[in-house]
């Protein structure tokens, strides 16, 4: 076997540690996921089991395939294309931000390919343990909701080739349903997290931004798509919060002082251009962007001209 990347969250609880690599076999790329320790066990379980519910309940969706599977780890086939967040990435560098707002529009588009059923999240038990320990935010109406809480509905888990998506992360299929609301929302906040320095640096009159948490902003045009009210933001990140709480040893309190009251219309550039570099770091790095990389290739292959003809 040989390994080209390999990466484990420590910051998990031990029953959720999973070491992700991604190795070379046979002049094939494959995907493992393996429990870092004995008491992961049952989380791989839960991810095989994870496979069957969705392909059982939606035979039409594309995911990633199990190649081979036992206790202790999963192989799953690799797929060589491009997240969304990367598309949108891309497109936010070329200034396309029409084309931005289209793979947005996609996402909520892949979203609306479950059925939704009228139900209330707070019947289940397990999603109160996991969500809403305190029921802080019980409320017994009922909502839109995916029968089956399919949590990975994220950019960075569709890969998109050809007109189709892919989903290449399932970990956390509920067997209770989960408001689609709250999938949208998280979904957009993870993708606008992730691409915060780029937003702050583009914000302008032609690509106005809402700053919804304090420092937190979302392009005007993305929330045009689908609005999200500030009570409904103040739910989903204590929903979230207490997921996150659920699964990693570090405790955090939900902050909902950091949540406006009301989101605030900004048209200004809220950083410059030459900060990206300091904003980010790691796999995320802004310096791994493939514009980057293509610009500083192009001054290499001229620098190699130069060279050559000395």
């Amino acid at each position: 076997m040989n390994i080209a990347f390999a990466t484990s969250n420590m910051l998990r609880k031990k029953s959720y540690r999973v070491i992700t690599t991604i190795y070379k076999k046979r002049k094939k790329l494959y995907v493992r996921k393996l429990a870092e320790n004995s008491s992961a066990i049952p989380h791989i379980k839960q991810l095989i089991q994870g496979e069957e519910i969705l392909l059982k309940k939606y035979p039409g969706i594309n995911m990633t395939k199990i190649i081979q599977k036992n206790r202790k780890f999963i192989d799953y086939e690799y797929l060589p294309y491009p997240t969304l967040t990367q598309i949108v990435e891309k497109k936010l560098f070329e200034r396309k931000f029409d084309s931005a707002k289209e793979i947005i529009e996609r996402f909520y588009e892949f979203l609306d390919f479950f059925p939704t059923i009228g139900s209330n999240e707070y019947k289940s038990s397990e999603f109160c343990k996991i969500f809403d320990p305190k029921k802080e935010y019980f409320n017994s109406a009922e909502k839109s909701c995916l029968e089956i809480g399919i949590l990975d509905n994220r950019f960075d888990n569709l890969l998109f080739d050809k007109g189709e998506l892919f989903l290449i992360d399932y970990e956390w299929v509920f067997n209770f349903a989960l408001s689609k609301d709250y999938l949208k929302f998280r979904g957009l906040y993870y993708l606008c997290y992730y691409l915060q320095p780029i937003i702050k640096t583009l914000c302008s009159e032609e690509f106005p931004c809402f700053e919804v948490l304090f420092d937190f902003y979302i392009p005007k045009s993305w929330l045009d798509i689908y609005d999200f009210s500030q009570k409904q933001i103040s739910l989903f990140l204590y929903y979230e919060k207490n997921f996150q709480n659920h699964v990693n040893l570090i405790q955090e309190s939900f902050q909902k002082q950091l949540i406006l009251e009301e989101k605030k219309l900004v048209n200004y550039k809220l950083i410059e251009a030459e900060t990206l570099f300091d904003q980010k770091s790691g796999n995320n790095s802004i310096l791994k962007n493939n514009f980057l990389t293509e610009k500083v290739s192009a001054l290499q292959n001229q620098l190699n001209q130069l060279l050559k003809t000395k």
